[in-house]
Formats: structure tokens, C-alpha cells, sequence
């Protein structure tokens, strides 16, 4: 995601959105069955073109995502395909997770039947500054992870997430 590319789409008018998955390939590493973990907190630049634009920071959570695949948790003996994954990481951007779905195909590459529940919180708005500081882009950090818990605790619920269940970030 480039940042010329989301003001561009930011300044084509009213009305004009831009969805970000902002965890990435850190974040897919970490995406097992029953966990809820974002990496989010070295993320910022989200932050700072909304504040560059005056556009909403808007949290929102799928419940369910971690449960269409299965990821695989790596043994030791299994350390070389880890290191693999870290290098594609760092040089290439992204990575592949080892992860297995149904099986209508030998290697279960089928997404399993699993609901998927988006829920959205309440917009923040974020001023028009041109060059925001660094506390000015921390402070609206802080907002958009504050209402991503809050979005998370109000619903986990209503999803059958036992209420002991919490949302790390990383």
C-alpha cells in the first residue's frame, strides 16, 4: 500500500474511502485458530495520512477470520520452513503461512465452512494537519486502538468468544 496511491483515492471527494489491513505478513503469521492478535503497534502511517487528509480512522474486527484456515504450528525440527517465511518477510514483503483447509483438494487449500462476522465501530475524526508531530499521530494512534478494543469487547459475545478472551496487540 502506497501512500501516494491512499491520498489519491482520499482526495476524489466526498464520500471517498480507503480500507487498509494494516497487520500484513507479521499479522499472518500469527493468525492461529482461537487467537486474536493484531500487529499494530509499530504501525502508524495509517495514522498519519489520515491526519494529513482530515479523514476518519474507523475500527473494524472480522470474528471468524482465524478459523477458515488452520494454521500449523511449526516443531523445532520444523525451524527451516520459519526462517524461510521470516527472509520472504523481510525481502519480499509478504510471506506464506503453512496452514491446511478442507480437504477437496489433496492439500486442503478449500477455506473451511466458518462464519465470518465484520463488525464496525465508531468513526474518529481526525483533523486536517498538514504535518502532524509525532504525539499528534501517537494521541490518534491510541484513539483507533482504543476503539478497536472497544469494538472487539462489545461483540466478542455475541459470537460465542468467552468473555475471558482479549485482543493482544502487538
Amino acid at each position: 500500500v502506497s501512500a501516494g496511491s491512499i491520498r489519491h483515492h482520499l482526495r476524489r471527494g466526498a464520500g471517498s474511502a480507503v480500507m487498509i489491513v494494516v497487520g500484513g505478513a507479521a499479522e499472518s503469521l500469527q493468525a492461529y485458530t482461537g487467537s486474536y492478535e493484531l500487529t499494530l503497534k509499530s504501525r502508524k502511517g495509517f495514522v498519519k495520512i489520515a491526519l494529513r487528509e482530515g479523514a476518519c480512522l474507523v475500527p473494524v474486527f472480522s470474528f471468524g477470520e482465524t478459523e477458515v484456515f488452520h494454521m500449523k504450528h511449526l516443531t523445532a525440527q520444523q525451524g527451516y520452513i520459519a526462517n524461510c517465511q521470516s527472509l520472504l518477510k523481510k525481502y519480499a514483503g509478504f510471506t506464506i503461512p503453512m496452514f491446511n483447509g478442507q480437504a477437496g483438494l489433496a492439500c486442503g487449500l478449500l477455506p473451511y465452512q466458518s462464519p465470518v462476522h465484520v463488525v464496525i465501530g465508531e468513526p474518529i475524526e481526525c483533523p486536517r494537519i498538514e504535518s502532524p508531530t509525532q504525539d499528534q499521530i501517537d494521541l490518534y494512534h491510541q484513539k483507533y486502538v482504543d476503539g478497536l478494543i472497544a469494538v472487539f469487547n462489545a461483540n466478542k459475545h455475541h459470537v460465542g468468544i468467552t468473555r475471558t478472551s482479549e485482543l493482544r496487540i502487538h
